[in-house]
């Protein structure tokens, strides 16, 4: 459109030029300004012949008027087809999201309640956010699974939602993805939380889980 608009502006210029070019021709050159001063078969042919010339110039300027008219309203058109194509493809964006977000709600309803298990100096509170991370995240992986055929209908939804199914995977292997700095084993071998655990590795632990979960919403902010 910018190409036609140009193309548009130049010979409108083209044209101011030319009619210039010809008032100071017509000047220089009265004879033919004056067709009176010519015999009369001559003083007709030139008289047409301005006639046809007066013509021809409105005609082109009528034609850039129309071609200029044409041009806004193809772009209008075009500009409309495109709102709404973005208005439809936003709309149904939206949709994905919150059906994602739906689906992972068990699991978004946990995480404040891991965060702030872990950042108390109470280790048994440790093994309370464990467990209630794992439930969280199993549930919310199931329910995903139902959801995932329809947010993996476009090729951004597609990798989008394998990330997300990467940061489920994480969130249910909590223990090894985030809490075995927080473990150690008994006598029998068994992995227990420990009373001598430094209380400030727990508060990392729950800083990696929120920029996991800030993680997660962007995946869901961009279906």
């Amino acid at each position: 459109m910018k190409v036609l608009k140009a193309l548009a502006y130049m010979l409108a210029a083209s044209i101011g030029v030319g009619l210039v070019w010809l008032s100071v021709w017509l000047y220089m050159n009265r004879v033919f300004a004056d067709p009176t001063a010519l015999p009369p078969k001559d003083g007709l042919a030139a008289q047409a012949a301005w006639a046809q010339a007066i013509l021809s110039v409105f005609a082109v300027l009528a034609a850039v008027w129309v071609a200029r008219g044409q041009a806004k309203q193809s772009q209008k058109l075009i500009s409309d087809e495109l709102a709404r194509v973005r208005e439809k493809e936003e709309q149904e964006s939206a949709e994905r999201q919150s059906l994602a977000c739906t689906a992972l709600k068990s699991l978004f309803d946990k995480l404040p309640r891991v965060v702030s298990l872990l950042c108390q100096d109470e280790y048994e509170k440790w093994h309370d956010a464990l467990v209630l991370l794992r439930s969280g995240s199993i549930q919310a992986t199931k329910n995903f699974q139902r959801v995932a055929p329809v947010l993996n209908s476009t090729p951004s939804g597609a990798l989008h939602c394998f990330h997300i199914e990467q940061s489920l995977q994480r969130f249910d292997n909590a223990m090894a993805e985030y809490f075995q700095p927080l473990v150690e084993r008994d006598a029998l071998g068994d992995v227990v939380f420990g009373k001598i655990t430094d209380p400030g590795v727990a508060k990392e632990v729950a800083a990696r889980i929120q920029r996991d979960e800030g993680a997660l919403l962007n995946h869901i902010g961009r279906l």
